[in-house]
């Protein structure tokens, strides 16, 4: 196990999503694509769950993957009903709908400053030594915002939400 992970947290929430929704280990594993001994593993601890496999149990259960992985579920959901689950699903998909789009905003924005930057030196190709320090500066901030971009993107793309993004050309 990997350190600072939570095994007992985990086995125990995936135990007690499966009995809450009535399933077999048998048939947990045929919902995400594993077979029962893979599921049997994770309750008992002695294996540990890929991220993708984390990320499917944590939608079929409903449930954040924080939660799925970092918190005992039964104290939290163990009053709900299956329409206070289905509210909670709904609030976290709209949540990072909310994130997605902020983000497609944020790619807008990082765009146009690029292009504003192109046109710039385009009108002035020969820089000043103020102006040739803040295009150092400003690569460096490309190269920073496009790695949060790129990362914000890949963590949507694993919470299965489909994106719209396209690597920004550098210039």
């Amino acid at each position: 196990m990997k350190e600072g992970f939570n095994c007992d947290i985990l086995k125990s929430n995936i135990r007690f999503l499966r009995r809450k929704m009535n399933l077999s280990q048998e048939e947990l594993a045929t919902m995400i694509g594993l077979n029962r001994g893979n599921i049997a593993s994770y309750e008992s601890g002695t294996a540990e769950p890929r991220i993708a496999n984390l990320v499917k149990m944590s939608k079929l259960f409903s449930v954040p993957l924080a939660d799925l992985t970092e918190r005992k579920i039964c104290e939290k959901y163990v009053s709900m009903n299956p329409g206070d689950w289905k509210k909670e699903s709904e609030r976290i998909v709209l949540a990072v709908k909310h994130h997605q789009e902020r983000l497609n905003t944020q790619k807008t924005y990082f765009e146009s400053i690029v292009n504003c930057k192109k046109m710039f030196k385009e009108n002035n190709p020969v820089l000043s030594d103020d102006a040739s320090e803040m295009e150092m500066h400003f690569k460096q901030l490309y190269t920073l915002t496009e790695k949060l971009i790129r990362n914000q993107q890949e963590f949507i793309e694993r919470l299965g939400v489909p994106t719209q993004f396209n690597k920004v050309n550098k210039d």
